[in-house]
């Protein structure tokens, strides 16, 4: 079949009358005589540079096995700067900083080339980041030289979703917000529903990244007339659903005409944007630190002007739940407080 799409195998496979290496076996065997080859070479570019930079990073397979990638970073005699991959490792059964430090100076040692590593990065876990039995303390103790450099795109993610979890209304915010994709996914009915309606999927959120946050908040942002046209008629039409899905949709209803909500909203409609965009940016290789470093400004000016502009974001909002007249209620949490003290309290 492939040859179908590759002239070169095609050219192969054609005239052979004895090997043709496609079967497992053989495939196997060329892929591991591949990868030996590459590391050769590998080896070879880590001979002659005189530092390099450890990357470790764990990650989920599609048969949720956990696999620990390691790369080496480093700068050739010509002046290229160089990420070499090495290895996929199944860490499934052992995630300790012990089995991660243990595997770190396996590759360490199999390339010789311990005393030149100067830096290590990988993510903020309690076992890689831990000051004292962490997999960057360990690996401290055997090379001294190698700093630790968090990923700084990771630490974005982690400075905003811990910032939000310390707030009691924005973390109970998200924690609404996500009703509205639990809603829907759990039943055919309702996606075919939201499918017909908005022709729009409420995307999947990851507690870990907030980046899947600030997508769904900004789908609700962008399609919240529609999405409560939706509700509504499912309210409307008792005979065609039943009653969990009206229960449900009453509360999701009364939760899109909330000041609260509506409010919490807005502000991060405005903040996702340019938090995003900093993300992609953090994560690009070809971006350099001067760059980075005004884009990171950007993003402090873009949010220092935002809280300037609070008070006047917040009568916006009151005008319009005031237009909108008393069918639409401007509270339901605390709506016994006064405009001043919710003002506060937000």
């Amino acid at each position: 079949m492939l040859a179908r799409y590759d002239s070169d195998l095609h050219n192969h496979l054609e005239p052979s009358t004895a090997f043709r290496g496609s079967s497992p076996d053989i495939q196997n065997e060329l892929i591991h005589s591949i990868s030996e080859l590459m590391t050769m070479e590998i080896k070879k570019e880590i001979s002659k540079v005189n530092y390099f930079s450890l990357i470790l990073d764990e990650t989920s397979d599609v048969m949720m096995k956990c696999q620990l990638a390691s790369v080496l970073r480093y700068v050739t005699a010509d002046g290229n700067v160089e990420e070499r991959f090495l290895r996929f490792t199944d860490v499934s059964s052992d995630r300790s900083a012990n089995s991660l430090f243990n595997h770190a100076l396996e590759i360490l040692n199999d390339f010789e080339c311990g005393p030149k590593l100067i830096a290590q990065t990988h993510d903020g876990a309690a076992v890689m980041a831990s000051q004292h039995a962490g997999v960057k303390a360990k690996i401290r103790e055997q090379y001294p030289n190698a700093i630790f450099v968090h990923c700084y795109a990771h630490r974005l993610n982690l400075v905003l979703a811990q910032s939000a979890s310390f707030i009691k209304e924005v973390k109970v915010f998200f924690a609404t917000l996500s009703g509205f994709r639990t809603f829907f996914a759990k039943s055919t009915k309702r996606t075919e529903a939201l499918d017909s309606h908005l022709r729009k999927r409420f995307p999947s959120i990851a507690p870990t990244r907030w980046q899947y946050h600030s997508r769904l908040a900004e789908t609700v942002h962008e399609y919240r007339e529609g999405i409560e046209n939706l509700l509504v008629s499912i309210i409307e039409e008792p005979e065609e659903w039943d009653v969990e899905t009206i229960s449900s949709a009453r509360g999701l209803l009364s939760l899109l005409r909330d000041f609260d909500f509506n409010f919490m909203l807005k502000i991060f409609s405005s903040i996702f944007p340019y938090s995003g965009a900093l993300f992609k940016i953090l994560q690009t290789k070809r971006s350099d630190i001067a760059f980075c470093n005004t884009k990171i400004d950007e993003f402090k000016h873009h949010m220092q002007k935002l809280r300037g502009g609070f008070d006047h974001l917040w009568s916006e909002m009151e005008n319009v739940f005031d237009s909108n007249g008393p069918t639409r209620p401007k509270r339901i949490r605390i709506d016994s407080m006064s405009g001043e003290e919710r003002k506060n309290l937000l």
